[in-house]
């Protein structure tokens, strides 16, 4: 059985915040922050 644990964790932030709004706030707030590269060249 493939189970995926990012399922889990969503599932514990919903019930502890007892809205879906509410983590999608935590969740959002736990994504690390993007790393802007120096280097970015487009030619």
């Amino acid at each position: 059985m493939n189970v995926n644990l990012e399922y889990y964790k969503i599932f514990y932030y919903v019930a502890t915040e007892l809205s879906i709004t509410g983590a999608a706030k935590k969740l959002y707030h736990n994504l690390p922050s993007p790393k802007l590269s120096s280097s970015s060249s487009r030619n």
